[in-house]
């Protein structure tokens, strides 16, 4: 039988680490905040800008969500017009296909609004609501 290299586990600042390499290497101005202690909760982990298109990126770890404040920035930024996406370690060769320079903007639009929720919920196989009960717990505090 084939022999498989085990999975070494990636830290966060491995994995934002990763991304603003293939950020860098495909042209895009990129920012990442690297201690977030007085910013905003919740603001994404990196804002990215090429021509016109605008992505914005949540980045987890294992089987991280993003929390209720993350959530609203990322409706937000996607209201605004901006590619948003949570990605895991696993993605990386779908960052390539989405930085790289050949995806047309509309090419990742899954439909009008909410887009990214739909698209965690598929890979990380959630149910339907698990992200509105997310932004319910935030919203009352708790």
């Amino acid at each position: 039988g084939q022999v498989r290299a085990a999975k070494l586990p990636i830290t966060e600042a491995e994995w934002q680490a990763t991304v603003d390499g293939i950020f860098t290497f495909y042209g895009w101005r990129h920012y990442h905040t690297r201690v977030s202690k007085k910013s905003r909760e919740g603001f994404p982990d990196t804002v990215a800008l090429r021509g016109k298109r605008i992505v914005v990126p949540e980045l987890k770890i294992n089987d991280e969500l993003p929390d209720g404040d993350q959530v609203l920035w990322l409706d937000a930024w996607e209201a605004s017009g901006a590619e948003v996406y949570v990605w895991y370690p696993d993605d990386v060769d779908y960052l390539h296909h989405v930085l790289g320079p050949v995806i047309p903007r509309a090419a990742n639009v899954i439909g009008p609004g909410m887009a990214w929720r739909q698209e965690l919920i598929r890979k990380k196989h959630l149910a339907a609501d698990t992200i509105d009960a997310i932004v319910r717990k935030v919203r009352v505090g708790g």
